[in-house]
């Protein structure tokens, strides 16, 4: 009972809804709004300027006469889901957004975001404030990078000309898919800390849980479900260092941008398999084995396809896996609601837990995929 409510705890966590103003047409007003007094960071979504196929500076827009018909975009969002011509936009390519905000007050603000897709520039009021990867025009000479960021507002002008550059050429999607944030610093460094100390504590406490049935397997070796239990808490728990604050970025910084992307997909992709084995253990007598055996051949060919391509390649897998988990999700309440008819031995908390269970992992599904 105890490793099925855990399944509850160990998965993904929701990301904060606000009802913040929204730009229009390239401009926000947030002038009634003091950061001192709010608990969390207002997000700069609306309307941003959108230029494509140019990375534009500041400057750049001292003379509006240089430059094309002005378009916007969302923010945030991907601009392969934009039309251009009646034609839709590439994932590969680069863009600048730009954003004219109006504030009320200036002491001890900072910006926050989790990270643009996949290389980025900020430029505030002509300064630029922040720099993730290698912007480019070029594939060659670009270079990604999902490091989350917070820095200061040091300046006392209440007006910001916000300019972001972003390119992307190694992710299935590209643009600013997480939104840019601005608060009160130190509300932004207790949500950043706190949120760190939730993954450790999260990769610790699973970690050491995995451990612990791994090790009650050696002693008693005909204990698979502790072999199959173990080794998905530890899958669980390297994917909470590779997810939302990205924690093994602070443990190894200089971590290349690919060994946390592969890291993050085949957690999920290897996941599903140890877990099915557990769930196939504990019912065997009602499990129809040969779907064990196609959700471990599913498994196998997409963490092969994780192995050997390019990030560009195998992040357009994540959708039709997330189809495959559902399905397998569906077919293991399917055989719960029958195991608790029988009146089976724990069947009812496990279907209760794997309900709510699954209503985490589509919200996860829906949010990740910008729903």
């Amino acid at each position: 009972m105890f490793r099925v409510c855990l399944l509850i705890f160990l998965f993904f966590c929701g990301a904060l809804v606000h009802a913040d103003s929204v730009a229009v047409k390239g401009k926000l007003d947030l002038t009634n709004i003091r950061f001192s007094e709010l608990d969390t960071p207002v997000a700069l979504n609306g309307e941003w300027e959108f230029y494509w196929k140019k990375l534009l500076t500041p400057g750049n827009f001292s003379d509006p006469n240089n430059l094309n018909v002005k378009m916007y975009s969302p923010l945030p969002s991907t601009w392969d889901s934009m039309q251009v011509n009646g034609e839709y936009l590439p994932a590969k390519g680069y863009a600048t957004y730009r954003l004219q905000l109006d504030i009320s007050e200036t002491e001890n603000l900072s910006f926050y975001t989790r990270n643009f897709g996949t290389s980025s520039r900020l430029f505030i009021n002509g300064k630029e404030v922040f720099k993730s990867g290698i912007v480019s025009e070029f594939e060659e000479t670009s270079y990604p990078s999902s490091t989350p960021m917070s820095f200061p507002y040091l300046s006392d002008n209440k007006h910001l000309d916000i300019v972001l550059q972003v390119s992307n050429y190694d992710y299935r999607i590209g643009g600013p898919w997480y939104p840019l944030e601005i608060g009160n610093s130190d509300k932004i460094q207790k949500k950043i800390y706190y949120s760190i100390i939730l993954d450790f504590f999260v990769f610790s406490s699973v970690f050491i849980m995995g451990l612990y049935h791994i090790g009650l397997y050696l002693n008693r070796k005909k204990a698979l479900e502790a072999l199959f239990f173990g080794f998905f808490c530890l899958l669980i728990s390297f994917r909470t260092l590779a997810t939302g604050e990205k924690t093994i970025l602070l443990l190894v910084p200089t971590i290349p941008w690919e060994i946390p992307m592969k890291l993050e997909y085949l957690t999920f992709y290897l996941g599903l398999p140890f877990f099915i084995n557990y769930f196939y253990i504990l019912f065997k007598d009602i499990t129809y084995y040969p779907m064990v055996v196609a959700c471990n051949t599913f498994s196998a060919l997409f963490s092969i396809i994780v192995l050997f391509t390019d990030s560009y390649i195998y992040t357009y897998t994540v959708q039709a896996f997330q189809v495959i988990t559902l399905v397998f999700i569906l077919y293991g309440i399917i055989v719960l609601s029958i195991a608790f008819k029988r009146k089976a031995s724990g069947a009812g908390i496990f279907l209760l837990s794997l309900v709510i269970f699954s209503s985490t992992i589509i919200h996860d599904f829906l949010y990740s995929n910008l729903i």
